[in-house]
């Protein structure tokens, strides 16, 4: 749990969001969050471009729930 309450996330977390595992990935060459799904692995990896975007990055994974549903079949 961060300051204030909100939840802190690190890079490499591993989260439940809708189907397959949602993993939160920092990467300092992106300019924007972005998301893939890998299907080799099964999961689906969300990328920041820092550390302090990686609830932003969540969130984002979470307005597409019902995407990830249907990529999981």
């Amino acid at each position: 749990m961060g300051l204030f309450g909100k939840p802190s996330y690190a890079d490499g977390d591993t989260l439940e969001v809708a189907g397959p595992p949602v993993r939160l990935k920092v990467s300092r060459r992106a300019t924007r969050v972005s998301l893939r799904v890998d299907r080799i692995r099964r999961e689906v990896i969300v990328t920041a471009p820092s550390a302090k975007k990686l609830s932003a990055a969540l969130d984002f994974a979470r307005a597409y729930s019902d995407f990830l549903r249907e990529q999981k079949a």
